[in-house]
């Protein structure tokens, strides 16, 4: 079994996409986030998966996607509301940092258009030999 991109833009634009967040975080580890570990190693096994068109990287986009690209974004958004609620039922002042909030719903918009694409042209397939074999006996 092997993972099939039906489309070729999608795969080069995702692998574009995962290269850079990993750069991101190696930077991000280099000037002293040791946090930045995690998203590291789940970026190379990524990246591991979908080159080497493993059975599993449809199911590790599909999981990645929506636990840091959707999720992680979705609480975020939600905390910045539950902010604001507070601070008009307190009186206090909550800021909102703007740079934070459009960064949250890009990476919302993003993680969709990911999930949305993995689902549409993301196949995972016998090799023909495998196909063969099954068909002569």
């Amino acid at each position: 079994m092997k993972t099939v991109f039906s489309n070729k833009t999608f795969f080069y634009l995702l692998i574009s996409f995962i290269s850079l967040l990993l750069l991101w975080n190696i930077y991000t580890l280099v000037i002293g986030n040791i946090w930045s570990i995690i998203p590291i190693s789940v970026q190379v096994i990524l990246l591991i998966l979908i080159l080497s068109e493993n059975q599993y990287a449809k199911k590790a986009i599909l999981i990645w996607v929506i636990i840091f690209l959707i999720v992680a974004p979705l609480l975020k958004l939600i905390a910045i509301i539950l902010g604001l609620i507070n601070d008009a039922i307190d009186k206090t002042k909550y800021e909102v940092n703007i740079r934070s909030l459009i960064y949250t719903v890009i990476s919302l918009a993003i993680g969709i258009l990911i999930l949305d694409y993995t689902k549409r042209s993301v196949k995972v397939e016998r090799p023909v030999t495998e196909k063969l074999e099954e068909l002569q006996s």
